[in-house]
């Protein structure tokens, strides 16, 4: 990740982190912003990911999850995650078949997210 990019996602993430606990509404339409001004960037896509899982929302939390994976499809979180998402939304098999690819030790705890 260059410099730009991952000082784009500090200023970002320090946005909105906060409006996750204190205005979810807000910072799911903050981060769909910025996934539009910065599609091909992991950060908005990963925090889009979280806000709607937040949500509970699994389906936007799983799409966000799949467009990260577009874009880094070894992301150990991300499938560790999207295969929670799947399933808990009943997707067994696809879940499974996540599980797989995404080693036991991943970049967030074994609790995901």
């Amino acid at each position: 990740m260059s410099e730009p990019a991952r000082d784009a996602d500090s200023a970002f993430e320090a946005r909105v982190r906060p409006l996750v606990e204190s205005d979810i509404l807000l910072a799911a339409r903050e981060a769909e912003a910025e996934c539009r001004r910065r599609p091909d960037d992991l950060g908005p896509w990963r925090m889009l990911a979280y806000v709607h899982h937040r949500q509970r929302d699994l389906r936007g939390a799983s799409d966000a999850l799949r467009r990260l994976l577009q874009l880094r499809p070894e992301d150990h979180g991300a499938l560790f995650n999207l295969a929670i998402c799947e399933n808990r939304l009943g997707r067994t098999e696809k879940a499974l078949a996540l599980f797989e690819r995404a080693p036991l030790r991943c970049e967030r705890s074994a609790g995901g997210w």
